[in-house]
């Protein structure tokens, strides 16, 4: 009797250290996080200044650019900003290019940007920006766009967070992100985003004593740890400015509100130039030979091999930064 007992509690014992290791269960998987959504916006504009004391007429363009990663919840998890702002003077009888550093964002420019030297202001463009983007994390896109006041100035919390420069525009971007946010990729992927812009200058044109083609390039990914490519999006703002017999300047053949994606088919590279394809759509099939691909790897890619007969100098000098 007593062996018989001592059996039964062998077993009992048994069991409860079964039991407390997990003996015959199944190992508890640890659940991935949840994927969540990209998306990139930009806001450009384009307009001219008759001339001054101090300077000639001015053709100016502005691109404001934001990347998003979006929750299931709606809530923004991670935000970038930057933007270009290029300016090309007519002066002399020739158009000159305002500040050749224009040629870069306002964010890769850093301490060059010069807004604390030159404008008394509390931090320069790319600090404001980091602190924005820390301001938007976490929100969803109605408290993103109460950051703004009287349109484009930051309210008094986002002043007090060290933000002062006009940021109505670069709100906008983000709610035009949020809006194109449909590709998932994986939570803990990385933002980025990056600028490149373009002068052409030609001094004499038909009826027209000069011309500068002015371009800005942005590209936005995300990507992930070892910095490879899960999604892109790659855009451009082009403002077409020209001086006429009286000096004064014109633009021409632009949008002077959206950018070449923006335009999407209105762009008319079909019919008025006999493309193959619209500007957006070979925009995607640049940005589709990205995915995979590290920022050094996309220095190496070709109109030939991204499927494109327009140049993609500029997207690959932007996208090749990110």
């Amino acid at each position: 009797m007593k062996k018989f007992l001592s059996l039964i509690l062998c077993v009992i014992m048994l069991f409860s250290v079964c039991a407390l290791a997990g003996c015959g269960a199944e190992p508890v998987e640890e659940k991935a996080a949840a994927n969540v959504k990209f998306g990139a916006g930009a806001v450009g504009s384009l307009k001219v200044s008759d001339a001054t004391d101090k300077k000639g007429p001015v053709g100016t363009l502005e691109m404001s650019y934001a990347t998003v990663l979006v929750d299931a919840d709606g809530k923004i998890t991670a935000c970038a900003l930057d933007a270009m702002k290029m300016e090309t003077e007519w002066k002399d009888g020739k158009f000159v290019p305002v500040q050749d550093k224009d040629l870069k964002s306002k964010y890769e420019q850093k301490d060059a940007y010069n807004m604390v030297a030159w404008g008394g202001s509390v931090a320069e463009w790319y600090a404001q920006a980091d602190t924005l983007e820390t301001l938007i994390i976490g929100k969803k896109l109605d408290e993103v766009k109460a950051l703004v006041v009287e349109g484009y100035k930051p309210n008094a919390d986002v002043q007090a967070a060290g933000c002062t420069i006009a940021i109505g525009d670069l709100v906008k971007a983000v709610e035009n992100a949020y809006n194109n946010a449909k590709t998932e990729v994986a939570a803990d992927a990385t933002l980025s985003i990056a600028g490149h812009g373009t002068q052409k200058i030609a001094e004499i044109i038909a009826k027209y004593d000069g011309q500068n083609k002015v371009e800005a390039y942005m590209s936005a990914a995300a990507k992930d740890k070892d910095g490879k490519i899960l999604a892109i999006a790659s855009d451009c703002m082009m403002g077409d400015f020209r001086a006429n017999a009286e000096g004064k300047v014109e633009m021409v053949q632009c949008d002077p509100a959206r950018t070449k994606r923006q335009q999407g088919d209105e762009y008319n590279m079909v019919d008025y130039g006999g493309a193959k394809a619209e500007w957006y759509v070979q925009a995607d099939s640049f940005d589709k030979t990205c995915i995979g691909k590290t920022a050094a790897e996309i220095a190496a890619i070709t109109a030939e091999a991204a499927g494109c007969t327009i140049t993609v100098d500029g997207f690959v000098a932007a996208a090749s930064k990110l």
